[in-house]
């Protein structure tokens, strides 16, 4: 590869796999201006390798994306020891600020959905997205609220699907569930029993090693995103009380429960395989600001948790980050952001897709006080 340097025009030959490797340890957005440089940069960076090399080197540092209403944001300054937050955010783009993000991210991708039926498929780092095709069914606006929607990457066909299980008319038990899958880009319709145990809205569902896993009363709703199929695993009545979404802790599912009677606390217990059989094991114990009321998100890795908390003795909810190997608890400054999402930066772009123009995605590092970084 020859590289043009200042006006004299003299060209120095580097191998195209240094510069792979270069590529390889820059920012979305420093490789996406590097496109720009010349035909053969474009070529590296756009070849499918690179973007997959990209990706697999990407998912080992997943992050936080906090992603800020259009307009702005509230937050409280009135403690001065607490910690602004130091994820990298960006603002909605107004195409999207009637949706809902649903459930969690994959390599990259974020899945939306409005009251309109919409849903939509959305690359934040390189600024792409696609409006998924309708299901076709017909039914009462009323029963919208009713709708369960989820979002899964199947890793050994490499197809991200979406879920979507509703009511098509008052007199339903029973939810249809609608399949959409990007290798067809079309959705198709099946029914199950296991349906009639769903019961559950607002709470992040997660994908474990292939397979769905939807938080629902009193079990995990499972869905095996290559073979389709359905399943249910019980959560014992001893657990008490949730205190977390489903969470991918280091690949198993887990769960953090506030437990009663002779081992009264807060654990995280994981579903693991013991024996051939799938069965829950108590981890260790959360230590975040005992008698505060908790709930956490998501596990960023490297021991640290992300959520929000209600101090004991206060009103006011704050998101935290612990860490259980050092029982540490950081409180971040009080605000109102639109979602919060564990986050990969990649180049992975869809069939269909489109750019988003005039995307607002600019830091909000420019108020007086520093909000975190913005993509890069």
């Amino acid at each position: 590869m020859f590289v043009e340097m200042s006006q004299k025009k003299f060209a120095v030959y580097l191998p195209e796999e240094l510069f792979t490797n270069i590529f390889l340890r820059l920012g979305v957005k420093s490789l996406l201006r590097c496109k720009s440089v010349c035909k053969t940069w474009l070529s590296v960076i756009s070849n499918p390798l690179f973007v997959e090399s990209q990706l697999h080197r990407a998912l080992m540092t997943p992050t936080l994306l906090i992603i800020d209403y259009p307009g702005g944001y509230s937050a409280s300054l009135w403690n001065k020891n607490l910690v602004i937050n130091p994820f990298p955010r960006l603002v909605l783009p107004h195409i999207f600020e009637k949706c809902d993000v649903v459930s969690c991210s994959y390599n990259g991708i974020i899945c939306l959905c409005d009251d309109n039926d919409a849903i939509y498929l959305w690359n934040p780092s390189i600024g792409e997205f696609k409006k998924l095709p309708p299901a076709a069914r017909h039914r009462p606006r009323c029963l919208l609220r009713y709708d369960k929607v989820v979002f899964g990457y199947d890793s050994i066909s490499d197809h991200y699907k979406v879920l979507k299980m509703v009511y098509e008319n008052s007199k339903d038990f029973m939810r249809k569930v609608y399949l959409y899958s990007t290798n067809t880009d079309s959705w198709r319709r099946f029914e199950d029993p296991i349906m009639r145990k769903l019961n559950g809205f607002g709470q992040t569902d997660i994908v474990v090693n292939g397979v769905l896993y939807i938080k629902s009363g009193s079990g995990l709703i499972t869905f095996d995103l290559h073979r389709e199929v359905f399943g249910l695993v019980p959560v014992p009545g001893f657990f008490g009380k949730d205190m977390s979404n489903v969470l991918d802790f280091e690949g198993s599912v887990g769960i953090v429960f506030k437990s009663v009677g002779d081992a009264e606390g807060i654990f995280l217990w994981t579903l693991d395989d013991v024996s051939g059989r799938m069965r829950w094991t108590k981890k260790f114990r959360i230590n975040a600001y005992p008698g505060s009321h908790l709930w956490l998100y998501c596990y960023l890795g490297a021991g640290n948790f992300y959520g929000r908390m209600v101090p004991n003795h206060s009103i006011f909810t704050h998101h935290i980050s612990y860490d259980y190997e050092t029982e540490k608890t950081k409180l971040y400054v009080r605000e109102n952001v639109y979602a919060t999402v564990k986050y990969t930066q990649t180049l992975v772009s869809l069939n269909g897709f489109e750019l988003l123009g005039n995307m607002p995605t600019k830091s909000l590092a420019g108020k007086k006080r520093s909000r975190g970084t913005s993509i890069d």
